[in-house]
């Protein structure tokens, strides 16, 4: 028996060198080599060392490891003349064997489930057995995958997920390829050298096209569908779909593995990513090459082409994407990533860009099944990332964007998602006659607050949009107010007036002296409210540069001096915080758990500060413009800020980083704030108008709106009636909430009902 093993590591890999007489395993560090009749075990470096297997004729190992990227690893089997195999186009390659009379190494990727071989030199890598699938938007919109397994291919909308066609080619099939609108698929099968292309619509057989090489490593159908291109091992064909006539060929001088192929928009040009090292823009018609750009170093095959054919984008050093111009073969950009590219797409308006990467921050292997990949959507023009989304993990992927470039469909094999990128406002609330200087939610997020430059609050419904109520301040220019609602909801506040929501009418407060409370705060913010309750729910109520927690437990607000001031309202215990550059600051905002203070200069960047020891964490940089408001949402998982730029930035509150910039304002955006489920955001802008942005679909929400209008309609005669017999609008509020026969909703409506006509 062997000697127990002494490494406290899990072991990962293992494999047999029958003719020397060893063992071979891999922990986490390194490889260890175990002579089979005892003996002293010895180490060979490897980093996260997966699989194992061993050539022991040739006298040489071959391991896959993981080093922030995939690889596979060739050796002798000593440790020495170490040399790098294959590293494009891996993601989790396990159970690697060698096949010695071929001289090839088959491995599985774990995570694709897919079986894949290369030759030794690692070239011809192909897959031999899985899944592969394409992926589109037909005209109306409804995103649509096809996939091949074995001989079957599988057509399915991705809005429903039902099935459009299962077809039994009788042969293994592979390479799926969609037209533009999805009407025309395409899958090759080898065994019968054959390009089969079936309609989406009947799932019907429409022609056979004979394939006139082995090894085809893809294919591409052309945007109208009228060609196909070909890739093999030696050359790409592009071939007339209706005659079968070959149009051109672009022969190679060695032999070719995996590599991505794509056409414009418009189909008039064609371009492919070959050897890992050269791009080729073509003529779709002629084949005549307008480019051909060789990229430094061995790059992963990934690359896509702009729908007006003018520029290619092409993934370099496995996380970064270069922007080429097309007319001039010159390099125009290069787009920052930090993790392993698999896919991109450009827009159809070629105005974004969608970069799909393999999420390892914090990568383990003991937690593999926990990952996650990135979905990166950046701005072209800008060169800044507009939207950034954990997706389910994927495996050579196919990634669409529809028409209007507001989603994103990922196929995957038979898995697919859409992701939904949606930039601009869904709501667009008008009736303030200028500027919207705060915006709050009703602590139940089915009222909207907001208080403009012309001395109003208005009151809304933020799921139909529709105006609630008016409500006369008698002050214009109200800089030294804040807007909120009390934490029952009964009650809107500005400054120090305050109205019932359920009638409109002011509801007479007093005020407490301003020596018992804290110094330096806007006029009125301490007032005694119904109940005894101080202060007003967290989140929703904030002025010029004061706000309180989200727990009604601080409030957080700055000093003349510029210090950060942290009462504890219910001890009246003060705390400070004291920047080095002290001054005073625009906007202030206290985390759910009262953990962190966020606050900005009037500048283009967000202090994060621990409100313990009082240390700045880090500072979000993205705006473009001042900051004038922040926020965090109820969960504590996202930040979010509004800019004089006209943009509103979402932020990962864990990592930091920019998610999602939201643009749609036409002036400088004063006020944001997330409503109580975290869905939407609505936003207070310069140019009048309220924006709201809704994070469910809008289809979705536009059948909910319809039928919270239809039940006001018909609840609307009962409110008439009783503001009628009892005309006091106070009293039919409190007969509307002590009626046990309505619903909530139909009580909420009733009430909704009842403020517009009483403020008519």
């Amino acid at each position: 028996m062997l000697a127990p093993l002494n490494t406290a590591e899990r072991r990962w890999g293992l494999a047999i060198d029958v003719n020397q007489r060893n063992v071979y395993w891999s922990d986490r560090e390194q490889i260890w080599r175990l002579p089979l009749d005892g003996g002293e075990a010895r180490e060979i470096p490897a980093i996260q060392a997966i699989a194992l297997s061993v050539d022991p004729a040739a006298g040489e190992i071959f391991w896959s490891v993981f080093e922030g990227l995939y690889s596979v690893r060739r050796a002798r089997l000593d440790g020495s003349q170490e040399r790098m195999l294959l590293s494009a186009s891996l993601i989790g390659p396990s159970s690697l064997h060698l096949d010695a009379p071929s001289r090839r190494l088959y491995w599985i990727d774990s995570w694709g489930n897919r079986v894949l071989r290369a030759n030794l030199d690692g070239e011809e890598v192909e897959m031999i057995l899985g899944t592969s699938s394409a992926v589109t938007f037909r005209a109306d919109g409804t995103p649509i995958s096809a996939s091949v397994s074995g001989s079957g291919l599988s057509i399915r909308s991705m809005r429903e997920g039902a099935s459009l066609g299962e077809i039994d080619s009788g042969s293994p099939l592979k390479f799926p390829s969609l037209s533009r609108g999805g009407d025309l698929v395409a899958a090759v099968t080898d065994a019968d050298r054959q390009i089969i292309l079936f309609e989406t619509a009947s799932g019907q057989e429409t022609s056979r096209l004979p394939l006139r090489a082995d090894h085809t490593l893809g294919t591409q159908l052309s945007p109208d569908g009228t060609k196909i291109a070909i890739g093999t091992l030696h050359d790409i064909s592009m071939i007339d779909v209706r005659s079968g006539q070959v149009l051109w060929k672009l022969p190679f001088d060695r032999s070719n593995s995996h590599y991505p192929m794509c056409f414009s928009g418009d189909g008039t040009r064609f371009s492919a990513f070959l050897f890992g090292r050269e791009i080729f823009v073509l003529d779709a018609i002629t084949g005549e090459t307008t480019v051909r750009r060789v990229v430094p170093g061995k790059e992963q095959p990934i690359m896509a082409l702009s729908p007006d054919g003018r520029t290619v984008a092409y993934v370099s050093n496995h996380s970064n994407v270069s922007i080429v111009d097309v007319e001039s073969s010159q390099e125009i950009t290069t787009l920052a990533g930090r993790e392993q590219v698999t896919t991109i797409a450009i827009s159809p308006d070629g105005k974004l860009l969608a970069v799909l990467s393999k999420n390892y921050s914090g990568f383990d292997l003991r937690t593999v099944h926990e990952l996650s990949d990135l979905l990166v959507v950046w701005d072209l023009e800008t060169e800044r990332p507009i939207r950034s989304s954990r997706v389910a993990p994927t495996n050579s992927a196919s990634l669409a964007f529809s028409a209007d470039a507001e989603r994103i469909a990922i196929a995957d094999g038979t898995r697919s998602q859409l992701v939904d990128i949606r930039m601009q406002p869904t709501l667009e609330l008008r009736g303030n006659t200028s500027y919207v200087y705060y915006v709050a939610y009703s602590p139940d997020g089915t009222m909207l607050a907001s208080a403009a430059w012309d001395g109003t609050v208005r009151l809304w419904d933020p799921l139909t949009g529709d105006l609630l109520a008016t409500l006369k301040t008698g002050r214009a220019h109200p800089l030294d107010a804040g807007l909120g609602f009390t934490p029952d909801g009964e009650q809107v506040v500005f400054g120090d007036l305050m109205w019932n929501v359920a009638t409109g009418q002011r509801i007479e407060n007093e005020v407490v002296a301003g020596d018992e409370y804290p110094p330096d705060l806007w006029s009125g913010f301490w007032k005694k409210a119904r109940g005894g309750t101080r202060g007003h729910r967290a989140g929703n109520f904030a002025g010029e540069n004061a706000a309180t927690s989200f727990d009604h437990s601080l409030l957080v607000t700055v000093s003349r001096e510029g210090e950060i001031l942290i009462y504890e309202l219910l001890t009246g215990q003060l705390r400070k915080i004291v920047p080095e550059r002290a001054r005073p600051f625009w906007t202030i905002a206290a985390s759910p758990d009262n953990s962190k203070i966020l606050t900005s200069w009037g500048e283009d960047n967000i202090a994060v500060w621990d409100a313990e020891s009082g240390a700045q964490l880090a500072l979000l940089e993205g705006h473009q413009g001042p900051v004038y408001s922040v926020n965090y949402s109820p969960d504590g998982t996202r930040i979010v800020s509004a800019s004089r730029d006209q943009t509103v930035i979402v932020w990962d509150a864990e990592s930091l980083e920019a998610v999602l910039e939201l643009t749609g304002p036409r002036n400088y955006i004063h006020s944001v704030t997330f409503s109580p489920d975290g869905e939407q955001i609505a936003a207070g802008s310069g140019d009048s108008v309220i924006y709201i942005w809704d994070s469910v679909r809008r289809s979705v929400r536009s059948r909910q709106a319809e039928e919270a209008r239809r039940l006001r309609e018909r609840i609307a005669p009962l409110v008439s009636q009783m503001l009628r017999d009892l005309e006091e609008p106070a009293q039919v509020a409190e007969r509307l909430r002590k009626d046990e026969s309505l619903s909530d909703e139909e009580r909420r409506a009733a009430l909704r009902v009842l403020l517009r006509l009483a403020t008519d």
